[in-house]
């Protein structure tokens, strides 16, 4: 099976070719940012590369838009890279300057809630810690859902 990857992302993860990942196609998607081809409708990936990404997605409408068009595939997760803890640590421990932090809007206790928001609408949310578990859980939980539905 083809990996899709949206046309949107701009540093993809490398997935690994086997029995099940047989290729790659960057296509346009509709939810998220990775799937399967010919089957965006069962499942999607969508990949925030920090607690700073999703931060600022937290605040766009595009973004709600986005979880329910993920809310409408059957197997969707969002994959974070980066720990649970970074989100109780923020902006401490972020690339923002120390000047600007004091004036962030953005609280860990808001972040939190706004990731429980999403959970409890049934997307799970996996905190891969780093690239290399993220791109290796989104490529097992592909194979995965390759397996479960015979699709290869």
């Amino acid at each position: 099976m083809n990996i899709i990857i949206d046309t949107r992302e701009k540093y993809p993860w490398k997935f690994t070719f086997n029995d099940y990942i047989t290729g790659i196609k960057n296509m346009k998607l509709d939810a998220g940012d990775y799937s399967i081809a010919g089957h965006e409708e069962l499942v999607s990936i969508e990949r925030k590369r920090n607690v700073l990404e999703l931060a600022d997605n937290f605040v766009a409408d595009r973004f709600w838009k986005a979880i329910i068009r993920l809310q409408e595939v059957r197997h969707s997760v969002i994959v974070v890279e980066a720990t649970l803890d970074e989100f109780y640590r923020f902006p401490q421990i972020s690339s923002i300057p120390a000047n600007l932090r004091d004036k962030l809007q953005l609280t860990p206790q808001f972040l939190i809630s706004k990731i429980n928001e999403i959970i409890s609408d049934g997307i799970p949310i996996i905190f891969a810690g780093n690239t290399v578990y993220a791109e290796r859980f989104a490529n097992d939980f592909l194979c995965k859902i390759i397996k479960k539905y015979k699709l290869c």
